[in-house]
């Protein structure tokens, strides 16, 4: 009898997320993890069920990105600037699944961390921030909560 084999990726997080999380749940912290993961998009499916059609936003998780945030990234010097629109990340006209789809294809179809090639501007916010700090941030928001 064979059991059946479930996949596993490696998902790299900051080392002082996977130490805090290890003091609390030692020995079995990769059971956590994933729990806390599968909780947290039931209750983002459950979230974005009830809100209104105008408050549709793009999940890049852990980031979740209203209509109005502008993605940029920069190649050979060129700011290439996307948006997102009612749910939908858009640039050239042209509708993109992910963030790594899009950042590749500004990018020249080169393969890219979209985290550390992506720079994010929320609307009402004058500011662009590095995708990759944005990700520590909210993922150690979203574990401290949880702790």
């Amino acid at each position: 009898m064979s059991i059946p084999a479930t996949p596993y990726i490696s998902v790299p997080i900051p080392e002082y997320l996977y130490l805090e999380l290890a003091k609390s749940y030692s020995p079995d912290v990769s059971s956590k993890i994933a729990k806390i993961l599968s909780d947290h998009i039931v209750a983002k499916s459950k979230s974005t069920d009830t809100k209104d059609v105008n408050e549709a936003t793009f999940t890049w998780l852990p980031l979740s990105l209203p209509s109005g945030t502008k993605l940029r990234t920069t190649y050979y010097r060129e700011h290439l600037v996307a948006d997102i629109i009612d749910g939908k990340l858009i640039w050239n006209d042209k509708v993109y699944p992910s963030v790594c789809e899009l950042i590749n294809t500004m990018r020249g179809g080169t393969r890219n961390n979209a985290w550390r090639c992506t720079e994010i501007k929320y609307p009402n916010s004058s500011s662009w921030v590095l995708a990759d700090r944005l990700r520590t941030d909210e993922a150690y928001r979203l574990l401290s909560d949880l702790l």
